[in-house]
């Protein structure tokens, strides 16, 4: 979930630099809607289009599931356009030929799809979105059962396998999902999109071993390699992955010191905050000791943008977290600076507020 509401920002950012957008809430859509005889929309299948535009109205900006699912990156392009949005983001992973594969959803299945969804996003995620995933799919996936379904159906399975082990990743278990992923590619109807999701769980999951098998077995994807792992650990403590000379290490980090200043931040999110500290004296001798700088789990260990960051930032290096079920720190939100006293959390701060993070170091004995 973390990578979604990333990416969901970032789209939203690039929305926001372009200029006030034709379509910016659910009147605006209305209106849109009621006036045009064609629309972009219309690529979608009838279906895909329905949970895209619901999606919309809930206020879960232009989530990428469907466009992803069906669409091309013209397609898509025309899509964002009408909210002013002139460029796709590359995270994205769009089809090369357009596929409404959704046409073929029974109504059965696309109504256990959507309970399905309305669990994942609502409150008790985790345990809804399983109660509802045990109930509806789990009890036919299987390759006999799969062979018997439509395009649509099969693929409603492979994405709802794909969220129920999104929210519980430390346990997932993928059976379900490479069987589905499986058939879809015996069909030729297997969307980049979730290739790349897939991979982008196992590394979540932290099976190194097993995204590096499915890497080869799609060498098309341009899925990242990863290096090697080494067990660095030492002592007590939460653990993070830190990218070393080809390879990547895992290491404990001591959050039960006298003080201690841990910084939740990612790649694209807290350049503002690494700037000024850098920029002035004073906050660069504050962020010199006793502070640990930390992306949340969903973020790549070995990503480009975050190598390149610790190239650029040497005074905030920054390390991903193994699991975020082993941090007793929330990592929702960033940058968040938080300021613990022998392991208990004395303050925390939402976004850059030097004076508050100043006033934190304080509360800890850091500054005087």
């Amino acid at each position: 979930m973390i990578l979604r509401a990333a990416l969901f920002a970032l789209i939203a950012a690039v929305g926001a630099s372009a200029g006030a957008a034709p379509i910016r809430d659910n009147a605006d859509l209305d209106r849109y809607l009621a006036t045009a005889r064609e629309s972009p929309l219309d690529r979608f299948s009838p279906q895909a289009r329905a949970r895209f535009l619901a999606d919309f109205r809930e206020g879960r900006f232009l989530v990428p599931d469907e466009l992803e699912a069906e669409l091309t990156h013209g397609e898509t392009l025309a899509i964002l356009k009408l909210f002013d949005i002139d460029a796709v983001p590359s995270s994205m992973a769009l089809r090369h030929a357009h596929r409404a594969i959704g046409a073929s959803e029974t109504p059965a299945i696309g109504a256990s799809f959507e309970a399905l969804h309305a669990a994942y996003v609502g409150p008790n995620s985790r345990d809804a979105t399983l109660a509802e995933y045990r109930a509806a799919f789990a009890p036919r996936q299987s390759e006999a059962g799969l062979r018997r379904m439509s395009d649509g159906d099969v693929a409603l399975h492979l994405r709802a396998a794909m969220i129920a082990v999104s929210v519980d990743i430390d346990t997932a278990d993928f059976r379900d999902v490479l069987v589905d992923l499986d058939e879809t590619d015996r069909r030729g109807i297997t969307a980049p999109g979730w290739i790349r999701r897939v991979h982008d769980n196992l590394v979540l999951s932290r099976d190194f071993a097993a995204a590096e098998a499915f890497r080869k077995h799609h060498p098309d994807a341009n899925l990242p390699a990863l290096p090697p792992l080494r067990d660095g650990r030492k002592g007590r403590g939460p653990s993070v992955l830190e990218i070393g000379r080809g390879e990547l290490v895992r290491r404990s980090i001591a959050i039960d010191r006298p003080a201690q200043v841990v910084v939740i931040a990612g790649c694209h999110f807290s350049k503002d905050a690494a700037y000024a500290i850098e920029a002035d004296p004073a906050l660069r001798a504050l962020f010199s000791r006793e502070v640990v700088w930390v992306a949340p789990a969903g973020q790549n260990p070995a990503d480009p943008d975050l190598v390149r960051w610790n190239r650029e930032h040497p005074l905030a290096p920054m390390a991903t977290a193994y699991r975020e079920s082993e941090w007793p720190l929330d990592m929702g939100a960033m940058p968040t600076f938080y300021f613990l006293r022998d392991g208990r959390v004395e303050d925390k701060v939402i976004g850059w507020r030097p004076d508050k993070v100043r006033e934190g170091f304080r509360k800890v004995g850091l500054a005087p």
